[in-house]
């Protein structure tokens, strides 16, 4: 088990956590994304309160949520699921992990990660061009399989990750 960097603790989200989860949420878009992306059509899908009522639904359908907080305030988040894609088998798909810009480096990440996958077999997409975070991913062991799509509301190309585990670790 991973020990957390000082002052940070893991947890579910909760309804309280909403509006701070959309922010969050927004600004760590901005942050990874700015480089990479047209500004106006990162704009475009930054509303905050279709983010809000995002969050909302899927805590109040017992999505659970993995938060990063320091000192109250969410820093990072990760979501997973049973993996989407019907061409690659995986029983995990990563669908979100994001830190805040100021938390980069620090270990939060990789904390989100180990908690959210728990050593499992996975898949996710990133940014083609997110080299940051497509070199985050290769350092726990994912590889680019080959698979590319076309993320057509930020006009850009996302390709696909997976890490095997033959004998996943059970925490």
């Amino acid at each position: 088990m991973l020990i957390p960097p000082p002052g940070v603790s893991l947890r579910l989200a909760t309804l309280d956590d909403v509006a701070a989860l959309a922010l969050l949420h927004q600004q760590c878009w901005r942050e990874a994304y700015s480089p990479i992306v047209d500004g106006e059509l990162l704009e475009a899908q930054l509303d905050l309160k279709r983010s809000e009522d995002n969050w909302r639904t899927q805590i109040e359908n017992g999505r659970k949520r993995l938060i990063a907080v320091r000192d109250g305030v969410p820093i990072g988040f990760a979501a997973s699921g049973p993996g989407r894609d019907d061409d690659l088998p995986t029983p995990r798909e990563l669908y979100a992990l994001y830190v805040a810009e100021a938390e980069w480096g620090s270990g939060v990440g990789r904390l989100l990660l180990a908690e959210e996958l728990r050593g499992e077999s996975a898949s996710l997409w990133v940014l083609e061009d997110n080299e940051r975070a497509r070199d985050f991913y290769a350092r726990h062991g994912f590889e680019r399989d080959g698979a590319r799509k076309k993320y057509d509301e930020l006009d850009v190309w996302e390709i696909r990750m997976v890490r095997r585990v033959d004998h996943p670790v059970r925490a």
